[in-house]
């Protein structure tokens, strides 16, 4: 299923993970989506030569947003590491630099699948997604309903209404960019009303996918403010706890008394970052109900790199040629 791709994998793959600004698949597409539906708002004082952008952006979301869920499906553990063998099968693109990178924790396992298989089309999608969760992925989103209406309503109306529509309407969209992007295509004439359907079908598609993968991965999450603040207050105090037991390993390993004050300094400085920055991060919501989410949320995510250093610090620390 994987085609082998020209180029030096490894750098594309970090080139693009630095072009992101949130890092998470939901806050990307909510941020994208968000800047597109203004600039949507306002096609008819636009000419009909940039309604020819929209098409384009819109698989640029879609197709981001699935290599994003690709990847954390198969960085989230079992059975979709398993399954994802089967996107292996048959590739030559494999080679030592990519064993370097995966050894060092440069990428994981889930970033170069996900940047390697194709998702030129929703066939594409379909196929990926149902090798990953051993189902019909696309009959899935077909019946899949809001989780909050559900658990909280009783209520599992479809997301999606009209699935044969907006199944055609997502390949057209990739129709359309293919020939927007690669073709003069002087004899298309863009109407508004068209793209308007196109992209508000494709919203919907988006949104359904997003529920879908979401309750795949994260069956019975959190739907109160109070539920999900106690989830990520627990998820940071288990990083922390991580944390600190690889950082006695790492003490442990460093006999140098002097190099050892050196460290605990350094270690003790990162500690007095990593406070600052979460309050920094979470300061744009300060006095709203949001805040100690964001907070814990942000500890976590400074805590799960540092673990990632410290791993490779103890495994590495005394050679040579590191040191």
């Amino acid at each position: 299923m994987i085609k082998k791709r020209k180029g030096d994998s490894i750098k594309e793959i970090i080139d693009i993970r630095n072009r992101r600004q949130w890092g998470n698949r939901h806050d990307e597409l909510r941020n994208r989506l968000n800047s597109l539906e203004r600039a949507f708002k306002k096609k008819d004082t636009l000419d009909s030569e940039f309604l020819r952008y929209f098409p384009i952006s819109l698989v640029a979301c879609i197709e981001s947003y699935f290599r994003h869920a690709i990847q954390e499906f198969i960085d989230h553990g079992e059975p979709y590491f398993e399954n994802c063998s089967e996107l292996l099968k048959n590739n030559d693109n494999f080679n030592f630099e990519v064993i370097k990178a995966l050894q060092g924790n440069k990428i994981s396992v889930g970033e170069f699948i996900s940047h390697l298989v194709p998702i030129n089309n929703l066939s594409n999608i379909d196929a990926t997604m149902s090798t990953l969760i051993k189902d019909n992925y696309l009959k899935r989103v077909e019946t899949v309903c809001n989780d909050w209406d559900r658990r909280q309503k009783g209520i599992t109306i479809p997301i999606i209404e009209n699935p044969a529509e907006v199944y055609k309407s997502v390949a057209k969209i990739f129709e359309l960019r293919h020939i927007f992007c690669h073709e003069f295509a002087s004899s298309i004439t863009v109407l508004s009303e068209e793209i308007d359907q196109l992209f508000n079908d494709t919203l919907v598609f988006i949104k359904a996918c997003e529920e879908l993968n979401g309750q795949i991965l994260h069956p019975n999450a959190p739907l109160t403010q109070r539920e999900m603040t106690e989830q990520a207050d627990n998820e940071f105090r288990s990083y922390d706890d991580q944390m600190k037991e690889l950082n006695l390993q790492f003490l442990e390993k460093i006999k140098d008394e002097d190099s050892k004050i050196e460290y605990s300094k350094a270690h003790e400085s990162w500690l007095d970052y990593r406070k600052h920055y979460a309050e920094f991060i979470a300061l744009r919501n300060r006095g709203g109900t949001i805040w100690p989410m964001v907070y814990a949320k942000e500890m976590s995510c400074i805590t799960y790199s540092h673990i990632q250093v410290l791993v490779r610090e103890i495994k590495n620390y005394g050679y040579p040629d590191n040191y």
